[in-house]
């Protein structure tokens, strides 16, 4: 019997399922991801906290807090009857409800202000939350909670807390908005699905607006985003919405003030080659570009690295067009990919972040700026430049490298937290002495301390019946106490004696402060503002005895104050 051959049988194991092993920006994005809210409430704690740490409890003496303050006082005796062009009124109409039922308390309205950015920090975590990334969301929204410029204008009576407030405010409606529309809906149901959002957000954008006029870029970057998505009903919808709420709330505001128009005062300047000289006229295609040039230049290569600590101010950075290009070269690339990439969210962060820059850019003087201009999109930056390096280094050949990655974003987020602990380590005996020992004049250099304490001399000495005219004149209201100050803003380079006689006159003016504030405001002895001084010496040549000396305060640096004589 032939024996049976057993056939031999190979086994064959199982193949291995070899688990990629998760990456160090994906193990961080799980750990974040599971105490998201808590982060968030964190990061807005510590905004909180650094606040009252940076908290100024004096008036500026960039004179457009106090004029807020005038202004809101001027809204709660006579809301109907008063309307302020200078600057978008809005703030002022907001202050005028605490100063009518507790007066004008100055520390009250600056917490007030606290809150309104404290909050801002809280609704931007709601508006972006699962729709970024959290790698990306909380290291910008940790470098704005902290950011020295931000903190600075949190406790500042200018319109920025309140706009950005508002800002975030509205990007919270809108955001879920674009991410709820469909745009393969029909018209009528996109309005019908979309409808609350659309009310909320168009509501807001006018009072965005309304706070500062560089709210109505936001229109810009939604018609951008679905235009360049090629979502032509969302794009004549949304914005259709917005213009109707500007225009609504536009006839409203003018049947209750009387025609009034804060966009044309405003452009009026805007459009001048000279803010403060209208003779010179006004700017052309090639002016306009050459401004935006500069302003770039000057915002992306000077004013954000000073907000963030790294570099002083005022610096070579008219002349240093090579770091603006670096600094807004990744803005740009990050358009691209995410255009590219139908990244509907970051597209949008990008193109508002462009059109607020754009807005700016082209519409303010280069001789305005300030940082708090490049302060209001910071938040928007960071994301995309962290979006952008956690895009680079997602790809398989970078991925072991993201390391690096964390340690340039720890660059940034350590050197704007430790430029802002040194600020708040020097602020807080000041603040201590104004807020805890009444003392209003710590912190001012001794030209400020004299001109204010005259102001005050003034609303405690002279009679209703006096007018005394001033060259900060809202600074002097609120240290009078609330007494009526004539202001002098600027004069013609050979002031002619009768007409200022004349107008002084005409206006009711009794007496002028003569101060000695500095021209450089850090250092003594390099010139001051002249502008009173040479207002008032044609008059006192031509008319020796028109001018009488009444009171001085301080010994150098000093406030003169001086009694108007009428030539009859």
């Amino acid at each position: 019997m032939a024996k049976k051959q057993k056939q031999k049988v190979k086994k064959t194991e199982p193949k291995k399922v070899v688990e990629k092993k998760s990456s160090l920006f994906e193990r961080l994005e799980s750990w974040m991801d599971k105490r998201h809210h808590l982060i968030a409430l964190v990061i807005t704690a510590i905004a909180l906290v650094l606040s009252f740490l940076m908290f100024n409890a004096k008036i500026s003496t960039g004179l457009d807090d106090s004029t807020y303050i005038e202004q809101g006082y001027k809204y709660s005796k006579d809301f109907f009857n008063h309307f302020f062009t200078s600057q978008a009124p809005f703030y002022a109409m907001v202050l005028a409800f605490p100063i009518a039922i507790w007066g004008i308390n100055i520390v009250l309205l600056k917490v007030i202000t606290v809150m309104f950015f404290v909050a801002s920090v809280y609704l931007l975590y709601r508006a972006f939350r699962f729709k970024v990334s959290w790698l990306v969301l909380f290291p910008a929204l940790f470098i704005y909670a902290t950011n020295s410029e931000a903190l600075k204008y949190a406790s500042l009576t200018y319109a920025e807390a309140l706009y950005l407030f508002l800002q975030a405010l509205f990007l919270v409606f809108l955001i879920k908005l674009i991410s709820e529309a469909n745009n393969s809906d029909d018209v009528k149901t996109i309005i019908k699905k979309n409808l609350k959002m659309i009310i909320l957000s168009s509501v807001v954008f006018y009072f965005l607006f309304f706070t500062r006029t560089v709210g109505l870029a936001a229109i810009l970057a939604v018609g951008a985003l679905y235009l360049i998505r090629k979502e032509y009903k969302l794009m004549l919808i949304i914005p259709s919405f917005f213009a109707a709420s500007y225009v609504l709330f536009e006839f409203i505001k003018n049947r209750i003030w009387s025609n009034v128009d804060q966009f044309s005062t405003q452009s009026k300047i805007l459009f001048q080659k000279d803010a403060y000289d209208a003779s010179l006229g006004n700017e052309d295609f090639n002016g306009f570009l050459t401004r935006a040039f500069e302003n770039t230049k000057q915002y992306f290569a000077g004013r954000f690295y000073e907000i963030l600590g790294i570099r002083d101010f005022p610096t070579m950075w008219q002349e240093d067009g090579g770091l603006m290009f670096i600094t807004v070269l990744p803005i740009f690339i990050a358009l691209y990919i995410a255009a590219k990439r139908k990244n509907k969210m970051m597209l949008f962060n990008v193109l508002f972040l462009g059109a607020i820059c754009g807005f700016t850019f082209f519409a303010l003087q280069t001789s305005w700026g300030q940082a708090r201009y490049i302060m209001i999109v910071l938040p928007f930056i960071f994301m995309t430049w962290w979006w952008l390096i956690q895009h680079w280094f997602s790809f398989e050949r970078t991925r072991p490298y993201q390391i690096f990655a964390l340690i340039f974003m720890g660059i940034f987020i350590w050197q704007n937290l430790s430029y802002t602990s040194s600020l708040a380590n020097k602020n807080i005996p000041i603040a201590k002495a104004n807020l805890l020992q009444g003392d209003k004049y710590m912190g001012y250099t001794p030209d400020w301390v004299n001109f204010l304490r005259m102001s005050e001399w003034c609303g405690k000495n002279l009679p209703d019946s006096t007018l005394v005219a001033s060259r900060k004149a809202p600074m002097s209201f609120l240290y009078a106490d609330g007494k009526k100050f004539y202001p002098i803003w600027r004069t013609t380079p050979n002031p002619d004696p009768d007409s200022t006689l004349q107008a002084f006159k005409e206006a009711g003016v009794t007496h002028v402060i003569v101060g000695t504030l500095r021209v450089n405001p850090l250092v003594s002895g390099q010139g001051f503002i002249n502008t009173v001084h040479r207002i008032l010496s044609p008059i006192e040549r031509k008319y020796p005895q028109a001018l009488e000396f009444v009171r001085q305060e301080g010994k150098t640096e000093d406030a003169k104050l001086f009694k108007i004589n009428y030539v009859q």
